[in-house]
């Protein structure tokens, strides 16, 4: 089991008296152990815990003997819930303040969702620091980006909110109702067939977790107003990037993760997920890991399967 989670400090008197991020790691004792072993930050998407990673983040870092950070973004879980719209840049902000607590130098990144547009703002900040980049159905943004319908129906209900004032036990199902639409949004009806009582165990951990509606609203504003796709192109100078997609994502459909690949080249590779929805961890977690533990531990690049 992991550790309990560490407090990092976001505010500027450093203290994290008003802003914090929550953070945990894997294997956090290999760090420096070798100049090789570089540290891999996960960023979880809209509305995402660290919790949510469901361990795949602890069995990536025992078979690649790289340490493993997550954290729960500004607005979730156990981090700081702050008042106001938030942006990408300033969630990639916090990312980077992370990795100043740390002392990272350098370091590799996994994004997902909207974690992935965290990703993209963060190379943008410190290319140099970013060895490897991940990107799991994600999006640069823009007037060319495809967003499914799932997701901007979420996206609305969510900024509308509740018209009245609720309750303690509307509150409860509330975030019920928002848990199921997010595993509705992460798998695919046949997963969700084939697999009923697994969703609903996840669902079950959804809840588990701190997720405040102020907060979702705030990370929504920020998702809706993100557009990287006049800058994303810079990425491309990058040494290694790995787009990784759901050919059945219907959240973030796949057009974006070509999009992507079309103006990272040749830095980025595409790999696609047959049959799989928008979140790949969690409905191919074994194909998963070995993936991303292929790519993080050796020079060579996996093979693309368009």
């Amino acid at each position: 089991m992991a550790d309990k989670f560490e407090r990092v400090p976001l505010d500027s008197s450093g203290q994290g008296t008003s802003e914090w991020a929550a953070v945990r790691w894997w294997n956090k004792d290999q760090l420096g152990v070798s100049k090789n072993v570089i540290p891999l930050i996960m960023i979880q998407g809209w509305m995402g815990a660290k919790e949510d990673w469901n361990e795949v983040d602890k069995t990536i870092s025992d078979r690649s003997g790289h340490p493993v950070l997550v954290f729960d973004n500004r607005g979730m879980g156990e981090s700081c819930c702050t008042a106001g719209a938030y942006s990408i840049a300033q969630l990639a902000s916090d990312v980077l303040k992370i990795a100043d607590f740390y002392n990272l130098v350098q370091f590799d990144l996994l994004g997902f969702s909207m974690g992935g547009c965290i990703a993209q703002m963060v190379c943008l900040e410190a290319k140099s620091r970013v060895r490897r980049l991940v990107l799991v159905g994600t999006t640069h943004g823009g007037i060319d980006a495809a967003i499914g319908q799932p997701l901007q129906a979420a996206v609305s209900d969510v900024l509308q909110g509740p018209a009245i004032s609720l309750s303690k036990e509307a509150k409860k199902e509330r975030k019920n109702e928002l848990m199921q639409m997010m595993i509705k949004m992460n798998t695919t009806s046949r997963w969700l067939r084939e697999n009923e009582a697994a969703a609903q165990l996840r669902v079950q951990q959804y809840i588990l977790s701190k997720r405040p509606e102020r907060g979702a609203r705030s990370q929504a504003l920020a998702l809706t107003k993100f557009n990287f796709s006049n800058k994303v192109a810079s990425l491309a100078k990058m040494q290694d990037i790995l787009i990784l997609h759901g050919s059945k994502d219907s959240v973030m459909p796949i057009k974006n993760a070509q999009l992507l690949l079309s103006k990272l080249k040749p830095a980025a590779q595409l790999y696609v997920f047959d049959q799989v929805g928008h979140c790949p961890y969690l409905m191919v977690p074994d194909l998963f890991v070995a993936v991303v533990v292929s790519f993080i531990t050796r020079p060579t690049r996996v093979d693309s399967k368009l």
